[in-house]
Order: structure tokens, then C-alpha cells, then sequence
């Protein structure tokens, strides 16, 4: 599975895309996002050993009580990403339908994973959404 930043998409808002992955891999991370079902814990999603960074893009995923979506360090391909633990588990629920699709007419299948505005966080089949 692949991470990579998109600054210029959705007018200039940004994708964090997560793509590419096998429904194995999505089924792990699904496992991942599960996790966070305590408020603090937390993830660097690019350090699992089944993401694949493109262009040294990094994201810390955190569960907060009050979830803030994702937000951009300054001049840095670095991210944090932080969600309620409801929100985590809808996340999570969000990846359900990839964790036993083919890649067969896979392309354009895509979903947002979070309902916060700013930069969007997407999962899809292909690089695209």
C-alpha cells in the first residue's frame, strides 16, 4: 500500500492518499485504525511495514477526544491526523468494502475516511480518486 501527499488537489485543500493496498493490507490497517479506541494512543502510519511512503510523506495517527482531522507541519511532507475514537472506528468501518475487493474494475473505487474539512484523507484502489 501506498502514502503519498497531494498538496494542489480538491483546490488547493490536499489529499493524504492511501492507495494501492491488497485487501490484506487493507484488512491490517483496519486492524491499525481499530486501535485507537482509547484517546492518546497513537501510530506512525508511514513506519508500518506495509505502507510504502512516496516522497518521504509521514503521518502520525492519534486518537483524541475531540477529533481535528488532518493537519500539515509547515514545509514538511509531514502529517498529523488525528480523530475521536468514534471517528477512528468509522474510519475504519470506511475500509470495509476494500478488504474483499479485487482489482478487477477497481478504477475510480475510492473513499474519504474522515468528515473534517482541510486536507482530505482517501483511501482508493488506484492512484486517483
Amino acid at each position: 500500500m501506498k502514502l503519498e501527499y497531494f498538496g494542489d488537489a480538491l483546490d488547493g485543500d490536499g489529499v493524504l492518499l492511501l492507495y494501492e493496498g491488497s485487501a490484506a493490507e487493507v484488512g491490517r490497517l483496519r486492524v491499525a485504525l481499530r486501535a485507537f479506541c482509547v484517546v492518546g494512543q497513537n501510530i506512525a502510519l508511514h513506519a508500518l511495514e506495509f505502507i510504502d511512503a512516496v516522497n518521504g510523506c509521514e503521518v502520525i495517527a492519534q486518537s483524541a477526544a475531540t477529533g481535528s482531522g488532518l493537519r500539515a507541519v509547515p514545509d514538511q511532507p509531514r502529517f498529523h491526523w488525528v480523530l475521536s475514537p468514534s471517528e477512528w472506528e468509522q474510519a475504519a468501518a470506511r475500509l470495509g468494502p476494500f478488504c474483499e475487493a479485487t482489482t478487477d474494475g477497481a478504477s475510480g473505487r475510492f473513499q474519504y475516511l474522515h468528515d473534517h474539512g482541510g486536507p482530505q484523507v482517501i483511501y482508493s484502489m488506484v492512484r486517483g480518486w
